[in-house]
């Protein structure tokens, strides 16, 4: 990691959810930088105000997640497009500039996905890979972990479909059943001793479902303000790797 800090901190926020106004505000509070992305026409749930959007935009980077919100890999190719470039087009004159991040439907992509979005305009795309530190592909950009508990069988798939020797050894050390947040930090901790980037990122309605606002607090307390780390926007890390032009 020549010329940059051992250490990022990046997060990144999925749907587009009112809470996410909430969620940025409690970003703010402990300096956390991080990526929003926001489907306007969401299908799935109820989605923030134009003004929200803008809001959160003043802060935080923006990102598009499609118009609608489906599983992209089952569109025809016009559709694919609309939704691609039109959920792009529509997010731009909400916030009257580029919009340069793309996160897949629940993650959910293929090779025919993701040259619709590079034909789109945009610079990456996130996906929900887990247990990762580093970004090699910046059409797959991986994340560390999700905030959501999870069954431990979901777990060992899901570490195997990453390839993350590093993230299961970590998990499996601290314990597949322990709560999210106590991975987390341990995630993070071996992020601190090793290098890396620590990608946390998840949904805020599913926060206050699980009414999870307090552990999450603690959470950012442990990874916040800290002068060997380097906060960034998911766009922030992807330009820091250098590699957003050498994978067409």
């Amino acid at each position: 990691m020549a010329e940059r800090a051992r250490v990022v901190v990046t997060t990144s926020w999925d749907d587009g959810d009112p809470l996410d106004a909430k969620l940025a505000d409690v970003l703010s509070e402990y300096g956390i930088k991080g990526t929003f992305y926001y489907a306007p026409r969401n299908r799935e749930r109820k989605v923030m105000g134009a003004s929200d959007v803008r809001r959160i935009a003043e802060r935080f980077e923006v990102g598009g997640h499609t118009l609608t919100h489906p599983d992209l890999r089952t569109l025809s190719d016009a559709k694919l497009k609309e939704e691609v470039s039109g959920g792009k087009r529509e997010l731009e004159a909400i916030l009257g500039g580029p919009v340069r991040m793309f996160c897949y439907p629940k993650g959910r992509y293929n090779a025919r996905v993701r040259r619709a979005v590079m034909d789109a305009g945009f610079d990456a795309a996130r996906t929900t890979r887990s247990f990762l530190f580093d970004v090699k592909d910046p059409w797959r950009m991986p994340t560390t972990l999700w905030a959501k508990d999870l069954n431990w069988l979901w777990w060992i798939p899901h570490c195997g479909r990453s390839l993350s020797g590093r993230g299961f050894r970590t998990l499996a050390g601290k314990g597949f059943l322990k709560p999210w947040w106590v991975i987390a930090r341990a995630l993070f901790d071996d992020a601190l001793e090793h290098g890396g980037i620590w990608h946390l990122w998840g949904h805020s309605w599913e926060l206050e479902e699980r009414g999870l606002w307090k552990e999450f607090r603690q959470l950012l307390a442990a990874v916040s303000r800290r002068s060997d780390v380097v906060y960034m926007t998911n766009g922030e890390v992807v330009r820091m790797s250098g590699i957003a032009e050498k994978i067409k």
